[in-house]
Parts: structure tokens; sequence; C-alpha cells
């Protein structure tokens, strides 16, 4: 498999159909939803490990032999956090809304970047909103264009400007951000009874930790979108 360097290669990713339950956004060979058109196999099936038994899986609760379970616990398709440090890699598929779908990627990585300032890694949108106050003072340190799995694709190097941790905000904690979005192979497909709705994707995937800790974990995060497969959504 070709490896992926954040502004030195493109970054590649190997994309392929695969099968995933219907019960559950895990199988036995590692997240796998249809309805978020991508799927990323275990490192290790006996740990259930994504990336390594540094990274554990943060937004669906866990068995006590680390499975995770089908409840997921924060709005976003995949998220894991590092035990020692607490950094954070996500991936999520977004609906390309009508309001920008003919907006090109770096329109829509612009967007997202300046909601981060009130919504957080997590709160924001590619979309364009009305912003409050902003929590940050975010700011595109470096972009590039990039292909993914032979996908268009834009990369951003963050900072969020922050240097005082705020308890409950784990943006402040990991203020330095590398953002990456793809145009995703496959449109998310939705049935109503007779009609057929199909809805153009991005993916936006993510890596933050602290501006000290941030080069030495970019091999975990390049290791990360390796192992992403583009499926079909459903």
């Amino acid at each position: 498999m070709k490896r992926a360097h954040w502004l030195i290669a493109p970054l590649l990713v190997l994309a392929s159909a695969c099968a995933a339950t219907s019960t559950s956004p895990f199988d036995v060979r590692g997240f796998a939803a249809p309805s978020a058109g991508f799927r990323v196999d275990y490192d290790d099936t006996s740990m259930y490990s994504l990336l390594g038994s540094e990274w554990v899986v943060d937004n669906y609760p866990l068995a006590a032999n680390g499975r995770p379970l089908a409840s997921r616990t924060a709005p976003i398709d995949l998220v894991l956090r590092n035990r020692t440090f607490g950094s954070t890699i996500w991936a999520d598929s977004v609906v390309i809304g009508s309001s920008v779908e003919r907006a090109d990627l770096r329109t829509l990585g612009e967007n997202y970047v300046a909601s981060i300032g009130t919504g957080g890694y997590f709160g924001a949108s590619i979309e364009p909103r009305f912003l409050g106050a902003a929590r940050f003072r975010t700011r595109v340190l470096e972009s590039r264009s990039i292909s993914v799995g032979g996908q268009a694709g834009i990369a951003m190097l963050i900072d969020l400007g922050t240097d005082e941790p705020t308890p409950g905000l784990f943006e402040t904690r990991s203020p330095r951000c590398l953002l990456v979005l793809v145009r995703m192979a496959h449109p998310n497909v939705r049935h109503f009874g007779d009609e057929v709705a199909s809805e153009p994707l991005v993916l936006v995937s993510g890596y933050a930790n602290t501006a000290e800790g941030f080069d030495a974990q970019i091999p975990d995060f390049i290791q990360f979108l390796d192992s992403i497969h583009f499926i079909e959504s459903n």
C-alpha cells in the first residue's frame, strides 16, 4: 500500500467495496458503516484495535474486552483518542448541501475552519454559517491540494490561536489540527418509497494535538488515512 505524507507527498487511500453489518457499524473486520460510505479495518482483531494499542475508539461505549458497542455517543462517524496524550483522530462523512453543491473543496474547507472558532472541531460545518462570538482565533497555517484514493482533496494545517486549556473544551488542549477534506467516490443514497435521493458526500478527517506533540503523531494519522476504504453508501 502506498504511504501518505502530509505536505511531502499526496495522501493516498485505498478504495474498495466491502459489506457491513446492519446492526452495528463494527463487524469482525473493523468499522464498517455503509451509511458513512467508508470503513476502517482493525489492525489487531484480537484487541479490536484500529490504530495500535495506544488509540481507542472514543465515540462508542466499549465492552470489557475492548469491543466497540453499537450506540454512538458523539455525532461523528468515528473518533479515536490516544490513551497517553489525549490527542484525537476522527473521520466523518458529510452531505454536501444544496447551498454549497457547486463550491470547491477549498471553499468547503474554509467554511469548516471558520466555524471551528464557534462550534469546535465536531460542531463545525462545511456550509456557511452566521458566526457568533468566536472562542478561538482559528487560522490556516498551510494548505495543499491532494489526491486521496483517486478523489480530489485538500489538506489544511490549522492553529486555533489559544494557549490556555479550558475545562470541558478538548480543542484548547489540542489547538493544532491537520484537516483533510475529500470528495467521496460514492454518494449518499436514501430511499423514500419508490423515490431515490442521491446526495454527494465529502469525507472530513482530522488529527488534533498540542503544538508541541503534533509532529510526533502525524505518522499515526497517516496510517489511519491509509487504512480507510471507501464503500458504497446506502
